[in-house]
């Protein structure tokens, strides 16, 4: 069962516009990118940049 303030936060998105929660979407997105590259660094400080990018689809795709 959702709590009340849980309750506010839908009903203030379903109030957003389409473009403006594919913007919030777009932003958190890029939020979480950069925390599983920061992990990604975090585990392998000498990966070069293709191998990063390489590793970070694999594990967006999971």
């Amino acid at each position: 069962m959702l709590q009340d303030h849980e309750k506010i936060y839908l009903e203030r998105l379903r109030k957003l516009s389409g473009e403006k929660r594919m913007e919030i979407t777009s932003e958190l997105f890029d939020t979480i990118k950069e925390i599983a590259k920061a992990g990604i660094k975090h585990q392998n400080p000498q990966i070069s940049s293709k191998k990063l990018a390489i590793e970070l689809t694999k594990r967006l795709a999971k």
